[in-house]
């Protein structure tokens, strides 16, 4: 171990001693026992083990398609109803864990509520799903991390974009290349209040691919990234426009399967 990293972990230790570490779930206080990340300081306040059992991982079987988690008498690669005879221009999504409990709340603050400081933890829960096979096989060393982008109206308004900040996440931890190719020209009510027919009426021509950075897609296989799959609306929206600016193969991640 070199000595700067010696001095920064004791420097992190000295810290837990001033400001003991708290769970983020919680808030209750815990060791904290997560390692460095590529020699830098470790991240100090992540989850107490309790919260860490209320993470509801989405584990096979998966639908194939869109990543929904079923019965463990599904077979390994089946789609669900909900997908069968819908066409996708991505080819599939990928979430670590579903839109409930603890992970719910986390993304409901973080995205909400401006608490910034849970993007590390976050983000660390997100590159779980980048080391699952079928990623794996699919990313190739530099991929492009595409951010499901905000219109600059609800940018103003939230003052940050949590698709972009989950994306900087990716390349500090997995090494992806940030691509910022999607624009969003037109400003559309939240959709968490419609039906899966109404979202995609509302978004439809939503997005576009800025101009200079959309020359890089052709032939490539992209990850569209953002913090919740729901319906898959937006996402394939969003992989219509990268589709047709030549991208090969669309990977939606999300953080949590709605």
């Amino acid at each position: 171990m070199s000595l700067g990293l010696s001095r920064l972990d004791l420097g992190s230790a000295a810290l837990d001693l001033i400001y003991p570490p708290h769970c983020q779930g919680c808030g209750a206080f815990h060791e904290d026992t997560d390692a460095a990340i590529d020699g830098k300081p470790k991240a100090r306040s992540w989850l107490c083990h309790h919260c860490q059992t209320e993470l509801w991982p989405c584990e096979d079987p998966c639908c194939q398609r869109c990543g929904e988690p079923f019965l463990p008498t599904s077979t390994p690669d089946f789609s669900c109803q909900t997908c069968a005879g819908r066409h996708f221009a991505f080819d599939y999504a990928v979430a670590p864990y579903q839109s409930r409990g603890v992970m719910r709340e986390l993304i409901h603050r973080f995205k909400y509520q401006r608490q910034l400081y849970l993007r590390p933890l976050l983000g660390k829960l997100l590159a779980e799903i980048v080391q699952r096979r079928r990623l794996q096989e699919d990313l190739q060393p530099g991929w492009l991390a595409i951010p499901v982008p905000l219109h600059p109206r609800r940018f103003r308004e939230r003052e940050f974009n949590q698709a972009l900040e989950l994306c900087r996440e990716l390349k500090r931890r997995c090494g992806a290349t940030i691509l910022d190719a999607l624009r969003r020209t037109r400003y559309t009510s939240s959709q968490t209040r419609f039906r899966r027919s109404q979202r995609m009426a509302n978004l439809r021509g939503a997005f576009v691919t800025r101009r200079r950075l959309g020359k890089r897609l052709p032939g490539k296989t992209v990850a569209l990234v953002d913090d919740v799959f729901t319906t898959g609306s937006t996402a394939n929206e969003c992989a219509q426009v990268l589709r047709h600016a030549g991208a090969k193969k669309v990977v939606v991640i999300t953080l949590a399967r709605g």
